[in-house]
């Protein structure tokens, strides 16, 4: 509280004292006058406290905006100095310390890479979330190592308390089910032909241009490595109907499961799950509660992937479900490294700029999902509906009979 605040509300209680004894002693009109001047110094002191508020928002606004300024200018700075080592330029002091730089595969010059900055790996980040990825639905733990290993208890040998009487000693529990699984960061890499002409434009061009290619690159090398762990492992099944999935469902997997599961698959299994009618020709699927353009199976969401993304195999589409976050670990490295080569596009007035993500993806437990090889469902016998002629006043009644056209017209010659 300021002071002058304070002496407002010290005035405001000595005019209140005054009103009160006046009022007491009979003397009206000055008691009023004493009470009107204290109600201009309450009102003093409200408009006093809005101010002080206005103020202190002012204050922690430009604390904001300064904060941001910093911020951006430090984006800028970075992306300015990554886009000088890239046009080849001399860097400042001050550049090269904003641009770490790392050894990558290769040979002398060539293994030489700078770390992207991490700004701009937030913005390439932000930029993946516009494609559909996989890692978001496992366990992604960040690792500042090359290689170790992490441990996990799958959920069937997880053991309760035990039950413990006053005044006894409480028993050991089984030593717990830990697996240990170990991991290896790896580098994994493409190349960017990049034409002389846009290396030497304006900074936002370029940056742009390679900061989009990085990250639709990752996202597909994200899903290829995560879904060679997910087709090699899971409860491995084939089915055609929805009964077989739901059964699958409801008796391989943990119920623990299915409150946090998601069905994956790609646009050939939901086109088979899609077309899943009931008994009486209603949909199996139903809408999402909230997302209109999904639908879930016995309440369980279901996420569509294109057909290049999680290919068919021999002519079953793959169907997982489950939870995944229990079924991969996904190791990152968060580290981004990008190097440039002159020589081999010389020819072509050409740079090429590669680009290495580090990371790797392992199997956790594997039981929290289910992988199924769907097929569609076989056709019914077709049923026609065969009028038989009846006299005029007869109502015509009809038979559905199963089609033998075709073995009539065999054994008769006849239509």
């Amino acid at each position: 509280m300021n002071k002058k605040l304070i002496e407002l509300r010290r005035n405001l209680t000595a005019k209140l004292k005054e009103a009160r004894e006046l009022i007491d002693e009979g003397k009206i009109e000055e008691g009023q006058k004493a009470t009107k001047e204290a109600q201009e110094i309450k009102d003093q002191i409200v408009l006093e406290e809005q101010m002080v508020e206005l103020e202190d928002t002012i204050k922690d606004d430009n604390k904001i905006v300064d904060v941001e300024d910093r911020s951006t200018k430090k984006k800028v700075e970075s992306r300015t100095a990554l886009v000088h080592y890239l046009q080849g330029k001399k860097l400042t002091a001050e550049e090269r310390t904003l641009l770490v730089e790392t050894t990558t595969p290769g040979e002398g010059q060539n293994s030489m890479a700078v770390i992207v900055p991490q700004d701009i790996y937030t913005e390439i980040n932000e930029l993946k979330r516009q494609y559909k990825s996989l890692k978001q639905y496992t366990d992604v733990q960040s690792t500042g190592t090359n290689s170790g290993s992490f441990v996990f208890e799958p959920g069937d040998s997880i053991e309760p308390f035990v039950d413990v009487d006053e005044g006894t000693e409480i028993g050991e529990l089984t030593s717990p089910n830990l697996r240990q699984q170990k991991f290896a960061i790896t580098d994994k890499g493409g190349i960017l032909p990049i034409s002389n002409t846009l290396l030497s434009d304006e900074a936002g061009g370029l940056m742009k241009y390679i900061m989009k290619w990085i990250a639709r690159k990752s996202t597909v090398t994200d899903n290829v490595k995560i879904l060679s762990v997910l087709n090699g492992h899971g409860i491995k099944i084939k089915a055609s109907t929805p009964d077989e999935v739901k059964s699958a469902m409801n008796t391989k997997l943990d119920p623990e499961l299915l409150s946090t599961a998601v069905i994956i698959t790609n646009q050939n299994g939901f086109d088979i799950m899609d077309n899943w009618k009931d008994a009486v020709g209603r949909p199996i699927l139903q809408d999402h509660p909230t997302e209109k353009t999904k639908k879930t199976l016995g309440g369980v969401t279901i996420e569509v992937f294109a057909n290049r993304t999680i290919k068919d195999v021999d002519g079953a589409s793959p169907v997982y479900i489950g939870n995944l976050e229990e079924a991969i670990k996904f190791m990152d490295r968060e580290q981004l490294a990008i190097a440039v080569s002159t020589e081999a596009g010389f020819t072509k007035n050409l740079t090429l700029v590669r680009a290495l993500q580090r990371d790797d993806v392992e199997p956790k437990d594997l039981e929290a999902y289910l992988n199924i090889s769907l097929t569609a469902p076989k056709e019914q016998p077709v049923v026609h509906v065969k009028n038989v002629k009846t006299t005029e006043n007869q109502v015509t009644n009809t038979t559905p009979v199963e089609d033998t056209s075709q073995s009539e017209q065999t054994n008769t010659g006849e239509e």
